[in-house]
């Protein structure tokens, strides 16, 4: 079996070996592809957004679809498109003509795509609205549905106008930080853009932290923010903010003396779409609805 095994790798390594097939703008997306795989829980949305002809090009979808505490369209995908868990060798047996996949995957990362002649779309880090609006536009034009794409960037930036005028009235802005298993959320993180607009000042980035970083917990009593955000199950929230408050050394925090430490849904706060907008107005709803 193990030498069947090595025969079969030592042939992909001689016939399959081709030059770059990375396609990672608008420009080079001009071809038509009608086995895409969506390899991470991101595209695959955003595809379900696009529509069903967008769906209809399909060969593959993120596992994560079916997983009810981070996917926003469980039950929407049909049995008969297949899963995809995230291992390499599941790609020759779903041959896709173009994968979408993002540079944190084990299949990125591991792996030579180009080697074995895999288009893929190297999605942009999402570090804020920005990428996730050229994100967005790449997902769309590789389904040749640009006009569906702007659609959707219009949509969140209206809804994003609206939110933050709820709260323009505000003359001083509260703190906040996110503290999930000791990380915390600083410039170039789609949450610092969740608390621009919806009126906060994120401490960590005012500090100098960039993206997801560690935060030890003296750092975090020290900062004394007015809000401290937690992520649990979105049927755990009040635990999550009691279990908090139980702590040692918070009961000063400005956060836990005023009703300032809020839990998230873990499917909102980790959401890539329209869904950190819902993030937002939860953050406004708890914190600034009264004060109006």
């Amino acid at each position: 079996m193990k030498k069947v095994a090595l025969l079969v790798f030592l042939c992909l390594e001689i016939f399959c070996y081709k030059k770059s097939s990375i396609h990672n703008d608008n420009n080079e997306l001009k071809k038509t592809y009608k086995r895409i795989l969506t390899a991470n829980l991101f595209s695959s949305e955003i595809v379900y957004y696009l529509g069903d002809d967008a769906v209809g090009k399909l060969i593959g979808v993120s596992a994560l679809v079916d997983d009810k505490t981070f996917s926003n369209t469980v039950n929407y995908w049909p049995s008969t498109l297949k899963r995809f868990n995230g291992k390499f060798e599941e790609l020759f047996v779903l041959q896709p003509d173009l994968i979408i996949v993002a540079d944190f995957q084990d299949i990125y990362q591991k792996y030579n795509m180009d080697k074995y002649n895999f288009n893929h779309l190297l999605l942009k880090p999402l570090t804020g609205y920005e990428n996730y609006f050229e994100n967005i536009r790449l997902i769309a034009a590789a389904f040749q549905n640009q006009v569906k794409g702007e659609m959707l960037i219009s949509g969140f930036i209206k809804k994003e106008k609206r939110i933050k005028n709820r709260v323009r009235h505000i003359q001083k802005h509260k703190t906040i930080v996110t503290y999930i298993s000791g990380y915390t959320a600083g410039a170039q993180t789609t949450f610092n853009d969740i608390a621009e607009t919806a009126g906060f000042i994120n401490m960590a980035a005012e500090n100098g932290f960039i993206q997801h970083k560690l935060l030890s917990f003296e750092k975090l009593i020290l900062w004394n923010p007015d809000i401290v955000v937690l992520s649990a199950d979105k049927n755990n929230l009040t635990e999550a903010e009691n279990q908090f408050r139980k702590l040692p050394g918070v009961n000063h925090m400005s956060a836990v003396k005023n009703q300032g430490v809020i839990a998230i849904p873990m499917n909102l706060l980790g959401s890539t779409d329209e869904r950190m907008l819902d993030v937002a107005e939860i953050l406004q709803n708890r914190v600034y609805l009264n004060e109006k």
